[in-house]
């Protein structure tokens, strides 16, 4: 199966790519970045061997570091990233809160957008 990097998907990636580069040796760099690609590999061999998301619709999350988790959506000829999510962050200050695994995401800018409520006691405007 072909592997599609939304925007996203490149923009969440770098993201975390500077903020290892920023703290810590290019060896680590190497190993996330490394690790990335081998679970890409996984997925074309086995794209619904991650487990699916139980609030995103046709969603599905692997863990590539404790810290890193990649968000992705299995359609029929094509593997689709959607985001990478850094796992430590602050879950009321980021964009899209996280609470548990129930979580908003808005990814703008691109076909679809996926909306979900986060948690009894969060609303999204």
């Amino acid at each position: 199966m072909e592997i599609v990097w939304t925007e996203k998907a490149d923009e969440t990636f770098d993201e975390i790519v500077s903020w290892i580069e920023k703290r810590f040796t290019q060896k680590e760099v190497d190993n996330f970045v490394i690790s990335t690609y081998e679970v890409l590999d996984n997925l074309k061999e086995l794209p619904k061997s991650y487990p699916a998301s139980e609030t995103l619709k046709r969603v599905r999350k692997v863990v590539i570091h404790p810290h890193s988790s990649l968000y992705y959506r299995v359609q029929k000829k094509k593997i689709e990233l959607l985001f990478f999510w850094d796992n430590r962050r602050n879950p009321n200050s980021a964009n899209c809160p996280v609470a548990a695994e129930k979580f908003c995401f808005f990814i703008l800018g691109e076909l679809y957008r996926i909306h979900f409520l986060v948690a009894a006691r969060h609303e999204v405007r």
